[in-house]
């Protein structure tokens, strides 16, 4: 059975309760994000980091995304990854190769996270079963998570990071 929970203004929410179980602290100047836990104590934070040397395969190859507790034990690693239609050596002409998915080792254990579109993100154990679904409310606003693992409030609110970084990961920029 799925536990629920909700999240609205990088506030996570249990199904139905109104006490914050995290929340993204809002820091500027910098590119690594906190999680506070509902106490408002600082609990993982998540940075972008370099982890190839520049020139492999493709420019998803260059970076990884590290989820950690406050003392700098590893939670999370991310690694975003090509749609299987496109990859470095086949480019659209009329756009950019897209990362519609991510490698994610949580202790142990390996995972798929594959983004369906800019609103629907699902990780899967390597056995193909969903064990995390995150989806936009649209109208309503706020996304709404069902979990089928028992992940910390934290990790929760770190996946909803990763998920918004692998969208970042698709924008174009304009110089």
């Amino acid at each position: 059975m799925a536990v629920k929970y909700r999240i609205k203004a990088g506030v996570l929410y249990g199904e139905g309760d109104q006490v914050p179980l995290a929340r993204l602290e809002r820091r500027f100047r910098t590119q690594e994000k906190r999680i506070v836990d509902g106490e408002g104590r600082p609990a993982v934070r998540i940075a972008r980091r370099r982890y190839r040397e520049a020139g492999g395969e493709s420019p998803a190859d260059r970076w990884s995304y590290e989820m950690e507790d406050m003392e700098g034990r590893p939670l999370a690693q991310v690694w975003p990854d090509y749609t299987s239609r496109e990859g470095p050596g086949v480019q659209p002409l009329n756009r950019l190769p897209r990362v519609d998915r991510a490698r994610l080792r949580v202790g142990e254990e390996e995972y798929l996270l594959v983004m369906k579109n800019s609103r629907s993100y699902c990780l899967y154990a390597p056995e193909e079963q969903v064990v995390l679904r995150m989806e936009h409310q649209g109208v309503a606003g706020g996304w709404q998570m069902e979990s089928w693992k028992d992940f910390s409030p934290g990790f929760l609110c770190g996946f909803f990071v990763i998920c918004r970084y692998l969208e970042e990961e698709n924008e174009l920029l304009i110089v």
